[in-house]
């Protein structure tokens, strides 16, 4: 199951054609001097999740944080960070998040996790020459 929310968030931002990297979070930015990521890229990492019924199956409710890497925060180009943000914010607050269980495409997808939501964003900047911004987002029933 939280493997499907990380594919719904990484297949989502895949539709931000200005976006050159959508990947999960895998320690990009722990060492300086081996930068793997190629802006403008959106990191995903699921942060926790938390169960909100005791009876029966889970009912989980996800924190993820996209982080948003660019060059230019504002400017002429379309691939600033300030229209990056905008779009991710635009494509992903108040979206059905949903998958498949099983090889049978439906519309809408069969499984419910919940709706997503943007809860806040802050300005990180922690690679040289490079904006970075992290999003937060809760995904509840």
């Amino acid at each position: 199951m939280t493997k499907k929310m990380m594919d719904w968030f990484l297949g989502s931002l895949k539709q931000i054609q200005s976006l050159k990297q959508v990947e999960p979070y895998e320690g990009q930015f722990e060492d300086p001097e081996d930068i793997t990521v190629f802006p403008p890229a959106a990191l995903v990492t699921l942060n926790q999740f938390s169960n909100t019924t005791e009876a029966m199956n889970a009912t989980l409710h996800y924190n993820v944080s996209v982080y948003v890497v660019t060059t230019h925060m504002h400017g002429s180009a379309q691939d600033t960070m300030l229209d990056t943000l905008d779009d991710i914010i635009s494509l992903l607050h108040n979206k059905g998040v949903r998958y498949e269980a099983d090889e049978t495409p439906s519309v809408p997808p069969d499984v419910y996790f919940g709706r997503c939501f943007l809860v806040d964003g802050s300005f990180v900047g922690i690679l040289p020459g490079m904006a970075v911004y992290r999003l937060n987002f809760i995904v509840k029933r």
